[in-house]
């Protein structure tokens, strides 16, 4: 398998952050898309960046990659919409 050129990556989305960006490339992975975040937007000596980052698709794989977002968010929306249980009163 050849190693994929810079021109074959495109961004295909922004996480608010790194740690969602971590979240987003492993749902991704484990879709089977190959992923990886802009090195300039994790800055790893510095620890974990708390700003914007971009997950990177290689191209051919951008509409497989999308779709995949957009259940992982479509899925977050309904998770925030259901009603939360109440606790149990103390006694």
């Amino acid at each position: 398998m050849t190693r994929p050129s810079p021109q074959d990556w495109i961004a295909l989305a922004t996480a608010p952050h790194q740690l969602i960006a971590e979240i987003w490339q492993r749902v991704l992975e484990d879709e089977g898309v190959t992923v990886r975040l802009e090195a300039a937007d994790a800055v790893s000596f510095l620890g974990v960046s708390p700003f914007p980052c971009r997950i990177m698709v290689r191209r051919g794989d951008y509409q497989a990659a999308k779709a995949a977002l957009n259940d992982i968010m479509a899925g977050a929306s309904l998770a925030e919409e259901m009603p939360q249980d109440e606790p149990p009163s103390a006694p």
